[in-house]
């Protein structure tokens, strides 16, 4: 009898071992389909990464000819208020003198 009992009780720990191979399985093959989701996820970001920095650098080299055809805003831009004001009153006295030589 005693071997009876060794035999159910290693029965029970190889049904026990089975189902935890079982859950063991089930969990490999949902990370395993999980990770090849996320590398397809990585696959399209990289592509989008690339697209959106190719759109960045022609942004940028647009921008960068924009500014050295229109060089000369950059010397109003570096004036602070009180001296864009000052500039402002000047050109208007000056148009103010053409307009009063012209009307003469």
């Amino acid at each position: 009898m005693p071997d009876l009992s060794k035999y159910d009780l290693l029965l029970t720990e190889l049904s026990a071992l089975e189902s935890q191979v079982t859950l063991l399985k089930d969990k490999y093959v949902a990370v395993s389909s999980q990770n090849k989701e996320l590398d397809e996820e990585i696959t399209i970001l990289k592509k989008e990464n690339f697209s959106l920095e190719q759109k960045l650098n022609r942004i940028e080299n647009e921008a960068a000819k924009a500014q050295n055809t229109t060089g000369e805003t950059e010397v109003f831009s570096s004036l602070n208020k009180a001296e864009k004001k000052d500039l402002k009153n000047k050109i208007q006295t000056m148009i103010s003198k053409i307009d009063h030589h012209l009307s003469s």
